[in-house]
């Protein structure tokens, strides 16, 4: 089971959760299907095996489905888009629908999971990793200040109207488009398209879930008709949207 965990008031601008799981050798949780949410994560698995082991996970541009997830036991920090930007000096767009080892761009990293795995239980464990990215995001400096204002656009691009271009967009913000375009894309890795597409699915995805018919759904989350929902919500789940209504999860 996921357990999430709201992060303290020092990483609130930067991360959207912290979030545990755990599963045991031998037990089964059956295939999930795990959707683009326009966010970078850092996964930490105590249960790997020889050691402890991070990773970073790219922003997703495609949905992914587990089949049937190992035994693990995770403490992880989810990222706002634009939140992890700080941290990183690596072009984020080259983990998108990826992964590497977090001690490839991290030199302590070692340090770090020696604090979380010997945590006394996992809300100990998020709170040594909520102390250690306090820590980088204190050093960080400017880079952090960037980040905000990374956070902040991200926002902007995903709260506007669906018909809203990216031009449209760049205007009520004081900007050209091709300086959002470059910002965005430099501090999530996406695209503001990308992230407005996302924004979009995330929408249309309450309104399924709150049982409205598929028209009403494809008006009110802001696609031009049926066709359209249909196609960017196949591309973006890797199903229809009857499908997902009817438990393709």
């Amino acid at each position: 089971m996921v357990v999430e965990h709201l992060p303290p008031p020092e990483l609130a601008p930067f991360v959207d959760r912290l979030w545990t799981s755990a599963l045991g050798a031998g037990a089964s949780r059956g295939p999930r299907r795990v959707l683009p949410d326009g966010c970078l994560d850092v996964l930490i698995d105590l249960a790997a095996p020889g050691g402890p082991t991070a990773v970073v996970v790219g922003a997703m541009t495609r949905p992914f489905v587990l089949a049937d997830a190992a035994a693990h036991r995770f403490v992880a920090v989810r990222f706002l888009p634009g939140g992890a930007h700080a941290l990183f000096d690596a072009p984020l767009h080259e983990w998108n629908d990826d992964h590497v080892e977090l001690a490839t761009v991290w030199s302590d990293v070692p340090r770090l999971l020696d604090a979380v795995a010997g945590a006394r239980d996992d809300a100990a464990r998020v709170d040594a990793l909520s102390r250690d990215l306090a820590g980088r995001f204190a050093r960080a400096g400017g880079r952090a200040s960037a980040a905000a204002r990374a956070v902040a656009l991200a926002r902007a691009i995903r709260a506007a109207d669906a018909e809203t271009s990216v031009a449209e967009l760049a205007a009520r913000l004081g900007c050209t488009r091709q300086h959002l375009t470059r910002t965005v894309a430099a501090s999530t890795g996406l695209g503001p398209k990308t992230l407005q597409r996302i924004a979009r699915m995330e929408r249309a995805r309450a309104l399924l879930e709150g049982g409205a018919p598929l028209a009403q759904v494809a008006l009110d989350a802001g696609y031009s008709d049926q066709p359209h929902f249909s196609g960017e919500w196949k591309a973006l789940t890797g199903c229809t949207p009857g499908g997902w209504r009817d438990g393709a999860r």
